[in-house]
């Protein structure tokens, strides 16, 4: 077991002093990360399980096999298939809006449970661009994308936004919900640290209607980036990662 060594010096009443820290980084247990969505789009139900590695150790996640995993709308339970190494997936259950799905998961002697309620679906208008104003724009003009829908009147609604710039997925964790907007058209740009959007560039736009538990997921993955760093809230009962029951609509545009 591999420790890091810290030396923290401080002066105390103006004498040297010199204290030595150990801090194991790899002392945690291994936990069950769970990446599980089911959507109305007509796709099955997939579940990813890994499991999370020591600090010293590559960024390669060990895939759980062998797990025994169930999901239910409330009148029909499910079995899901084994696919991949670690990638589960359901063979005639979909997603509809409006139900609450629970998951139900046991691998290594565990057991991992989480319940997921799809909302209804909210329509994406339009897909509009304005220029950033941050960068060095005298070498080439950058875009910040802008979605464009009509909010329900019921408040609570929570959303969350996936581009892919041409070919390349843009991987910050994008959400946002009706607390200031509510039953109002929503115009707000989705600003991200992911690829530089620019004219001629093709977007790939998806917006997803998810539940709060989804919500606070995501929102506090952004958290973890600015302050100190630690397990993200989750709707997931026994390990670590999130359940999401959402909608899905997608527009391509081209930024002209």
């Amino acid at each position: 077991m591999k420790k890091i060594t810290l030396f923290i010096f401080s002066i105390i009443a103006l004498s040297g002093c010199t204290k030595v820290i150990n801090i194991d980084l790899n002392s945690s247990n291994q936990q069950i990360v769970v990446e599980a969505k089911i959507a109305d789009n007509a796709l099955p139900c997939t579940v990813k399980l890994s499991k999370t590695i020591n600090f010293s150790n590559p960024n390669v996640f060990p895939a759980v096999e062998g797990a025994i995993v169930k999901i239910s709308d409330g009148t029909t339970i499910e079995t899901l298939t084994e696919t991949s190494a670690g990638i589960y997936q359901t063979s005639s259950m979909l997603g509809v809006s409006g139900k609450t799905y629970s998951l139900s998961i046991v691998a290594e002697g565990k057991t991992i449970t989480a319940v997921s309620t799809m909302p209804a679906p909210v329509p994406l208008d339009t897909i509009l661009f304005f220029k950033s104003a941050f960068g060095n724009q005298s070498i080439e003009e950058t875009y910040i994308t802008i979605p464009r829908f009509q909010d329900p009147p019921t408040p609570g609604n929570n959303y969350r936004f996936i581009q892919t710039i041409n070919d390349s997925l843009d991987k910050t964790f994008s959400v946002d919900n009706d607390n200031l907007i509510n039953g109002k058209e929503y115009r707000r740009p989705i600003f991200s640290l992911g690829p530089k959007i620019r004219l001629g560039d093709s977007l790939h736009f998806e917006m997803q209607c998810i539940d709060r538990p989804i919500f606070d997921y995501f929102n506090s993955l952004n958290s973890n980036a600015t302050t100190t760093p630690s397990n993200p809230v989750t709707n997931i009962v026994g390990g670590l990662g999130y359940f999401s029951a959402h909608t899905v609509v997608r527009k391509s545009v081209k930024v002209e």
